[in-house]
């Protein structure tokens, strides 16, 4: 997998998918593009059709680092769209997302640059720091060492299994890079119009990765705690055909990949957070609108196919009777009875 600079030029692309996002936009493009920030970097925002002033602050430092910063401005079409698009038009080596209200620790960002000259590896899994934040202020934040693993050791994933290192959510798309030809190879096309896409961009390149390295590089700070976040409770609840769109998506892929079993089990594992996060968000329901239907019912017979599973479905007695109908309607009738979820 050799790279030729003199033809790419740029060692990372990072996507900054941009929705109505001035209030944390400037630190999030700050820091990427700090002086020290060398132009073997490449951002692109895709500003999708905000109606605030994100798309001036996006030109503001595309105009100050022209060598690093691209600006595409698209009609809206969500957060899967900005993806797709971003991907069409990276040059990068390596490819990888950083949503508009979260931001890099910059001297992270400079020290896996420097890694990424010599690295070869399919996905780079680099350190997650969470950052919680009450009535606008910084409380809290919270780390995720990955210290099961052993750092800036080639894995094979034919021989890795992820199920006997994955403890505390330390691979999701915050600490996913892959390298660009392996995105475009797995055929990379995130659902448009719904929430939740970055599970796609975790998931399906993994079937084409034939190696993966963790740097101990606290890279990307995720905040917590703002407003109108999509996974704040008030928005997961509204949030069930959303979800259910993107596992069902996900379950097709799997379907679609090798019949490999540790290939399997190793997407088992990434799946299971799509699947944590669809079985929350039925919790809150008290019943399944008709157009979630179909949907659910594809989920179950997929899930049912490859005897995949989760604690959801073990522990509550109304998750169990749906997995075993293979019916949603059979769940819709007993979300509607008060009490049953609580």
């Amino acid at each position: 997998m050799g790279f030729d600079m003199d033809n790419i030029g740029k060692l990372l692309t990072v996507v900054i998918p941009t929705y109505n996002m001035e209030v944390f936009l400037p630190e999030c493009l700050a820091s990427v593009t700090a002086a020290c920030v060398p132009d073997t970097l490449e951002v692109i925002v895709v500003n999708d059709g905000s109606t605030d002033g994100s798309l001036q602050i996006a030109r503001q430092y595309e105009t100050m680092r022209p060598d690093i910063v691209r600006v595409i401005d698209k009609e809206n079409g969500n957060y899967g769209s900005c993806v797709n698009v971003g991907l069409s038009a990276a040059t990068g080596k390596y490819f990888r997302i950083l949503d508009a209200d979260d931001c890099f620790d910059t001297s992270a960002l400079l020290e896996l640059l420097g890694k990424l000259k010599d690295c070869e590896a399919g996905l780079v899994v680099t350190l997650i720091t969470e950052d919680i934040y009450q009535n606008g202020m910084k409380v809290d934040e919270r780390r995720y060492p990955f210290d099961t693993v052993r750092k800036d050791f080639l894995y094979r994933t034919d021989e890795i299994c992820l199920n006997d290192y994955v403890r505390h959510g330390e691979m999701r798309m915050h600490s996913m890079t892959y390298l660009t030809s392996v995105v475009r190879e797995s055929g990379l096309c995130m659902p448009e119009g719904v929430c939740y896409t970055d599970n796609v961009y975790l998931f399906q390149p993994f079937a084409y990765t034939d190696s993966l390295i963790v740097y101990d590089i606290c890279l990307y700070r995720y905040r917590i705690g703002r407003e109108g976040q999509t996974m704040a409770p008030d928005r997961l609840k509204k949030n069930l055909r959303d979800i259910s769109v993107v596992a069902c998506h996900l379950l097709r892929e799997f379907d679609g990949t090798p019949q490999d079993k540790h290939l399997k089990a190793n997407q088992e594992t990434l799946f299971q957070g799509c699947l944590g996060l669809l079985m929350g968000i039925l919790r809150m329901q008290k019943g399944v609108a008709p157009d979630c239907r179909d949907l659910l019912d594809e989920i179950i017979r997929g899930l049912n196919k490859y005897g995949i599973s989760h604690r959801e479905f073990r522990k509550k007695w109304y998750f169990r009777l749906w997995k075993n109908t293979e019916s949603s309607r059979v769940l819709n009738v007993v979300l509607a009875i008060n009490g049953f979820v609580k």
